[in-house]
């Protein structure tokens, strides 16, 4: 079981247990509030697919990573915060690093994924891929990243 892999579910049952105990509400949960089918977001090191990824309010958008060696966060700007339902608290899944949100690190490993931590509110949202590594699999540590993709989500 890969570290990322072990850090996420111990972060998302650490959060369930807590919410749990403390008695908050289900939209509060990471992951909770979606419905239906998932809008997935794929890229590699040379390209993103869809560019402008389009899901109605209330469906998840999973971003996965189809590149070996290169690890790749989602970067909002951020004000995106106000927009989110479970307001500027997005930890597990994404930290506030200076004007961003930045994801975990999606690293390049079979079907490594990330998601939203909770429903958009309607609005387009303008963000990166930040991608690390070069296909030499010097992934780890890596701090600078050596790709960028501009990428557009929109909720309807």
């Amino acid at each position: 079981m890969s570290r990322h892999f072990k850090f996420l579910l111990l972060a998302f049952g650490a959060t369930a247990l807590s919410c749990a105990s403390s008695g908050a509400s289900p939209s509060s949960i990471p992951g909770a509030g979606f419905e239906g089918e998932v809008v997935f977001v794929r890229f590699n090191f040379g390209s993103v697919d869809p560019v402008s990824a389009q899901a109605a309010k209330n469906r998840n958008v999973q971003w996965v990573n189809l590149a070996q060696d290169v690890a790749g966060q989602v970067v909002f700007p951020a004000s995106i915060a106000s927009s989110f339902e479970c307001g500027s608290d997005l930890a597990p899944m994404y930290e506030k690093v200076g004007e961003t949100y930045r994801s975990l690190h999606i690293e390049g490993t079979m079907g490594a994924r990330v998601t939203l931590p909770c429903p958009l509110a309607v609005g387009n949202y303008d963000y990166e891929i930040w991608l690390y590594g070069i296909g030499d699999g010097m992934v780890g540590g890596a701090t600078v990243p050596v790709n960028k993709f501009s990428a557009k989500l929109i909720i309807q």
